[in-house]
């Protein structure tokens, strides 16, 4: 099971957490919650009739941050 979730997370760009106690629930939801509250969604588009790009690059400017990508329109 829990190979499978990991695997699962980690392919589609999220994460596993495992909480061991009921005591520690309360931090970990305080803690997504503020993940969740600081998340952005940028969209690139760009004009049909210019030829698509072979590559996209996502980036953060601080090491510290995650900066994720997904395709969309496929």
């Amino acid at each position: 099971r829990d190979i499978v979730l990991g695997r699962l997370t980690k392919e589609t760009g999220g994460r596993y957490e495992e909480v061991l106690s009921t005591s520690a629930l309360s931090l970990k939801l305080r803690q997504m919650a503020s993940e969740l509250s600081n998340q952005y969604r940028v969209t690139f588009a760009r004009p049909q009739r210019l030829v698509p790009p072979k590559t996209t690059e996502i980036s953060a400017r601080d090491r510290k941050l995650k900066a994720r990508g997904m395709l969309a329109g496929r």
